[in-house]
């Protein structure tokens, strides 16, 4: 078995764990709160990986830096949509799914960004994938998502400040 398959499918679990975590913390905080806590969950990863003799290595680290911290913009951003989903009413059976098609934007943009061939098979599981999204959200909810108790959006606010209890 490829190591690159067992980091994946750790990987997997960990996102997984994540998925069920999200809907439940959503329930008890709001998006700010919860990205906040859960950033911090990352600061001994953060410490233990700047001990590491690896992560200056690249060939522009300048542009490598841009890049990475415009991946953590991009992650938390998400993050905090993801929540403000949740919170909102948004079933987790359907939230998750329809966030976690995400990697079908670089499967498709990977020919002109990447340099690689979309296989035929590539395309089928995009087009299995949208369809499954369409096939979840014909199944009714019973989240209704106008009595929900943090309804109330105010404009994009001050420091994440998007659900208000």
């Amino acid at each position: 078995m490829p190591s690159w398959f067992v980091y994946a499918t750790v990987s997997l679990l960990m996102w997984a764990a994540w998925s069920l975590l999200s809907p439940m913390a959503a329930r008890e905080l709001d998006a700010s709160a919860i990205q906040l806590l859960s950033s911090l969950g990352l600061v001994p990863f953060t410490v233990a990986l700047m001990f590491t003799s690896g992560w200056r290595d690249g060939t522009d680290l300048a542009k490598g830096l841009g890049l990475a911290i415009a991946t953590g913009l991009m992650a938390g951003l998400g993050n905090v949509l993801l929540y403000v989903a949740l919170a909102y009413g948004g079933p987790a059976s359907l939230v998750f799914p329809i966030t976690s098609i995400a990697p079908i934007i670089p499967v498709i943009l990977s020919p002109v960004l990447f340099r690689e061939r979309l296989r035929p098979v590539q395309l089928l599981g995009i087009a299995i994938a949208l369809f499954a999204i369409v096939l979840l959200n014909m199944t009714p909810s019973s989240t209704n998502s106008e009595t929900h108790s943090r309804t109330h959006l105010p404009q994009l606010g001050h420091k994440f400040n998007y659900v208000q209890r």
